[in-house]
């Protein structure tokens, strides 16, 4: 599994650890470095629920 960075503006108000609903600015595949725009955040701390993930081994082409 690659290792890729979600890199999001500074944004006051935030806090580490803080579920967020994102927009994708933009791809930087060399570097392998997603931009994000925060389009909303969430109060609550609740553990967010597991992710089902459909394909789980191999590769995704284009």
């Amino acid at each position: 599994m690659p290792n890729l960075a979600g890199l999001a503006e500074l944004q006051s108000g935030l806090y580490a650890g803080q579920q967020t609903a994102v927009y994708i600015k933009s791809v930087i595949e060399p570097k392998m470095k997603i931009k994000l725009v925060t389009v909303d955040a969430f109060g609550t701390q609740e553990t967010p629920s597991r992710l089902t993930y459909f394909v789980t081994e191999g590769h995704i082409d284009r």
